[in-house]
């Protein structure tokens, strides 16, 4: 089975991406790949709890520095304000677009299903061992499990 599209939710009151939202974005543009990108949906919740004039500047800083690459791909940005016609829209949307657009699969659907990878093979899955294996080192660190390099400071 063929996904439609893939939704990809952004909290509007959220002041600026943290590292973990950050990571988050990465390994969803990972798993979508940019084949799929035109099947992507970027929305932006909880619009109606922020100023209209903080809602353009976040977006915007959205659209130039994280979703821009997503964008030039070919996923819409939509916003939405919580209404349940809203929501049916954009997924009216995504059905338009999938009789429309016949792109490539998810990355990652393409990989387990097609290439009948492990998932510690796909590029997901390479990424998220990556990150497991550094936050496992920072632990170590962290609880003297391992040394961390010695470090000379002069005081003067």
């Amino acid at each position: 089975m063929k996904l439609g599209g893939v939704l990809y939710l952004h909290d509007a009151t959220t002041p600026r991406l943290t590292g973990s939202a950050r990571r988050n974005l990465d390994m969803f543009s990972l798993m979508c790949g940019n084949a799929a990108m035109s099947k992507t949906v970027l929305v932006t919740t909880k619009c109606d709890l922020v100023s209209s004039e903080t809602l353009e500047r976040r977006e915007a800083g959205m659209r130039s520095v994280c979703w821009n690459k997503m964008i030039e791909l070919g996923a819409k940005v939509l916003r939405f304000h919580g209404d349940s016609e809203f929501a049916r829209s954009i997924l009216q949307d995504i059905l338009q677009r999938k009789t429309l657009l016949d792109d490539g699969d998810l990355q990652i659907q393409m990989e387990l299903v097609d290439k009948g990878m492990k998932f510690g093979k796909t590029q997901v899955g390479k990424k998220l061992t990556k990150t497991m294996k550094q936050a496992a080192h920072r632990l170590k660190l962290l609880f003297g499990l391992v040394s961390a390099p010695s470090i000379l400071v002069f005081l003067v």
